[in-house]
């Protein structure tokens, strides 16, 4: 790690090399991290006034936000496409066919799960619970996609996503604002697929209140994760 702080200027090391390398110590850098580190070196030499005289950032912003950030748009494509499909009918009454949104819904589980690998990323090596719950959101997030009337996939992947929130509450990368939207927001559509395990599988169809669960609150972790990242998770990174 002496590699990697030595490439900065003794006046910044002077300033931030111990604080640093306690960082680097308590959590060792990806090759990610030592490619920005290496960049933020060069930056420090080519602006060594904001190296000696600003404060370091707590923060970095995370670009992989904007990935969840488009997938609220495929969502949301996905939604007015399943809502305006053609009628279709059966022995239970009409209902829409909402084949042409399947891609648009796969998209958005795949660009959400670039959002929660970016949450787990974040959290510290002993978080062991928050990333099983982490990996277990986007395992079933991207099994359910393609299959939106497994509803117990559903419950597995809103209590997998909140679970990672819980845990990444707990080690200080999401904020306690997030956690509570995202546990409203997913309290109802849990509540209702979990009752729809007991129920005939068709009641939830009927009962009129579908388009507002799947666009309100099942598309609530896009949105909050994107806002997550975007907004910066402590990393060991330099000015």
């Amino acid at each position: 790690m002496s590699v990697l702080l030595s490439l900065y200027p003794k006046r910044w090391r002077e300033r931030y090399g111990d604080e640093f390398a306690e960082l680097l110590a308590e959590r060792p850098p990806s090759l990610r991290d030592r490619l920005d580190i290496v960049a933020g070196a060069l930056d420090a030499r080519i602006h060594p006034q904001l190296a000696g005289s600003a404060a370091r950032p707590e923060r970095v912003s995370d670009r992989f936000g904007f990935a969840p950030l488009l997938g609220l748009v495929a969502f949301a494509s996905a939604v007015v496409l399943a809502a305006t499909g053609p009628v279709m009918y059966d022995d239970y009454g009409s209902y829409r066919d909402g084949g042409a949104a399947l891609p648009f819904i796969i998209l958005a589980f795949v660009l959400l799960s670039l959002g929660l690998y970016r949450v787990i990323e974040g959290l510290p090596r002993d978080a062991v619970a928050a990333r099983a719950a982490g990996w277990t959101a986007i395992v079933a997030g991207l099994v359910w996609s393609p299959m939106p009337w497994m509803l117990p996939i559903a419950v597995v992947f809103m209590l997998g996503t909140v679970g990672l929130a819980i845990g990444a509450r707990r080690a200080g990368t999401w904020p306690t604002w997030a956690l509570v939207l995202l546990v409203v927001a997913l309290a109802a559509p849990t509540a209702l697929f979990g009752a729809s395990l007991f129920l005939p599988w068709y009641w939830l169809r009927t009962s009129g209140i579908e388009p507002v669960v799947f666009f309100a609150c099942i598309g609530a972790p896009w949105p909050l994760v994107a806002g997550v990242l975007l907004r910066g998770t402590p990393r060991p990174m330099p000015a």
